[in-house]
């Protein structure tokens, strides 16, 4: 008997079966993403406002503003579960790899001229 067969077997066998509800998926979707609206719980005004500044209008963000959103990332992360070690570097290795890339498209967006018939 395959593996498929027998597991059909086993449901069958156990008679009915409570299934849990599931959440909806705009409950979930995109619930571990630093957004904008997140940053602003999670930054000061000035970190907050050079993080805007810099993903619209691709303005440097200085190095003490930086080191304020990333404190605040790590506070957002361990407020998600993510403890110290491993998982909190490549959390904030990914947010940065993240916000860079939005930069950059940004940065680009103003460029592009899209066709019209």
């Amino acid at each position: 008997m395959s593996l498929r067969f027998h597991a059909l077997e086993n449901l069958t066998a156990n008679g009915n079966i409570e299934v849990d509800k599931t959440p909806k998926i705009t409950g979930i979707f995109a619930s571990n993403v630093f957004t904008l609206k997140i940053a602003r719980e999670f930054l000061s005004d000035e970190a907050y406002k050079s993080l805007v500044n810099s993903t619209k209008s691709g303005q440097k963000i200085d190095r003490a503003i930086a080191n304020q959103i990333s404190s605040g990332i790590r506070s957002w992360a361990e407020s998600k579960g993510v403890t110290s070690g491993y998982n909190a570097s490549a959390l904030l290795q990914s947010a940065a790899l993240v916000f860079y890339l939005l930069s950059e498209f940004l940065r680009k967006f103003d460029t592009i001229r899209f066709f019209t018939p």
